[in-house]
């Protein structure tokens, strides 16, 4: 009978993959926390791609939150970056900041931007919402609007509609301030 010498040495190629369960074993929290916050990141900062031309855009002309008119047809020959969204929503509670300093960074630039709010009370509950907080984007409200452009109904929801009014690019949930400079400058790119 075989026996086996209790100073013998560990089989090393059995070693390395109980050192590395043992390494999931103690650090998988880390791991998924990591997997999580890439699967976010690449989430709200996708890679855009804007060869896709979904149509063209819905012919619309709402009422702003300041009193006058957003007519979309008079920006042909922009870029115009449209989001849905409602103030209770706290994804669009996050992202609006990041899109308010984009339309702030790109003053000048041919890019037109508008808020669409599907709120039930529609421009109201984005006036009380207003209220302390810088909103220099048009603000609109419609609550059919978001289905015309071929949404889900997910919101926040952008598009973004390139200088012959085509759909270039739909995005629902939040999107990065990175993610949507990139795709409006490629569109600002190309001409008209």
């Amino acid at each position: 009978m075989a026996s086996t010498a209790p100073n013998a040495t560990p089989d090393t190629t059995s070693g390395r993959p109980r050192r590395a369960l043992a390494f999931l074993k103690r650090n998988w929290t880390w791991l998924l926390v990591l997997g999580l916050i890439g699967y976010l990141v690449y989430t709200v900062n996708p890679p855009v791609s804007l060869d896709e031309r979904r149509g063209a855009a819905p012919a619309f002309v709402l009422p702003t939150m300041a009193g006058d008119q957003f007519d979309l047809s008079g920006h042909q020959g922009e870029v115009v970056v449209v989001t849905f969204w409602a103030t209770w929503c706290p994804s669009c509670r996050t992202e609006r900041p990041m899109k308010e300093s984009l339309y702030a960074d790109l003053q000048g630039e041919e890019v037109a931007f508008v808020h669409v709010s599907v709120n039930e009370s529609g421009l109201d509950a984005v006036r009380e919402f207003a209220e302390g907080r810088d909103m220099a984007i048009p603000q609109v409200a419609d609550r059919g609007l978001l289905g015309a452009f071929g949404g889900s109904g997910a919101i926040p929801a952008t598009f973004l509609i390139d200088r012959q009014g085509q759909i270039r690019y739909q995005h629902e949930g939040l999107l990065a301030k990175p993610a949507l400079r990139r795709a409006v400058e490629r569109l600002l790119e190309e001409r008209a």
